[in-house]
C-alpha cells in the first residue's frame, strides 16, 4: 500500500471510525484502495502494514502503471512455467530433490527466502522439462542489490551460463537462460546446479523456473 497525497492533506483524509474505539479510516489517501487504521495489538490473523511508502499523486500514477506492467509480465511468466522451485523453503526444495554442500539460506526483502553456495560449495535441484519437441529455458530470480558474485549454472553437468551479478535497481529481477535442445532431448527432468567460482559465491538465488522458451 502507498500513501499518495501531499503532506498537508494527510490528517484531513483520516477520520475516526465511530463506534470502533481507537480505529480510523482513510478517504482518498491510500492506494490502491483506502484502509482502516487500528492499534497494533488488535490486529490478529490478517495482513497489516506498519510502515508505508509516501508518494505524491503524480508519482502514484507512474507507480500504478509500473505495478500493472509487473503484474502483466508475471502472468506471462506463469503461463510459460512448467516447473518452479522456491529456494530456502523446505517443502519446495524436498519436492525438487535439492542437494547441496556449504549452502546457507536466509530471508530477503518482502520475506522472500533465498539460497546461496559459498566458496567450495554448491547446490542443485531437479526441474521438470516441457513436452518433447518444445525448447526449454531456465529462469533464475535475483535481487538487484547483490553484486560481485560469480558462478556457473550447469544443466546435467554441462555449463549453460557463467553469471556475474552486477548491481541493478533495488528490486527483484529474473534472467532467462535458454537450454540447447540436445541437452534436453529424451528427458522429462533435468538437474540444475549452481557452482561458485573460486573465492566467491553463487547467489543468493530466490527461485528457479523451467519455462517453455519464447
Amino acid at each position: 500500500m502507498i500513501v499518495a497525497t501531499n503532506d498537508q492533506e494527510i490528517l484531513s483524509r483520516i477520520a475516526l471510525d465511530a463506534g470502533r474505539g481507537a480505529a480510523f479510516h482513510t478517504t482518498g489517501l491510500v492506494k490502491p484502495k483506502d484502509t482502516t487504521l487500528a492499534p497494533f495489538f488488535r490486529v490478529h490473523f490478517q495482513r497489516y502494514a506498519v510502515y508505508w511508502q509516501l508518494s505524491d499523486p503524480a508519482r502514484w500514477e507512474e507507480r500504478r502503471r509500473e505495478m500493472a506492467e509487473a503484474e502483466r509480465l508475471e502472468r506471462e511468466l506463469d503461463a510459460r512455467t512448467v516447473d518452479r522451485v522456491r529456494f530456502g523453503e523446505q517443502q519446495p526444495e524436498i519436492d525438487h530433490n535439492l542437494r547441496f554442500e556449504n549452502s546457507p539460506t536466509g530471508a530477503g526483502t518482502q520475506g522472500r527466502r533465498w539460497r546461496e553456495a559459498r566458496d567450495g560449495g554448491w547446490f542443485s535441484c531437479e526441474l521438470k522439462l516441457p513436452p518433447a519437441g518444445t525448447q526449454a529455458a531456465l529462469h533464475a530470480l535475483y535481487w538487484g542489490g547483490d553484486e560481485g558474485r560469480e558462478f556457473d549454472i550447469q544443466a546435467d553437468g554441462k555449463v549453460i551460463a557463467t553469471v556475474k551479478l552486477r548491481r541493478a535497481k533495488d528490486d527483484y529481477y529474473g534472467v532467462e537462460y535458454p537450454l540447447d535442445p540436445s541437452a534436453t532431448a529424451g528427458k522429462e527432468r533435468i538437474t540444475i546446479r549452481f557452482q561458485p567460482k573460486p573465492g566467491t559465491s553463487a547467489g543468493p538465488i530466490y527461485e528457479a523456473r523451467m519455462l517453455t522458451a519464447r
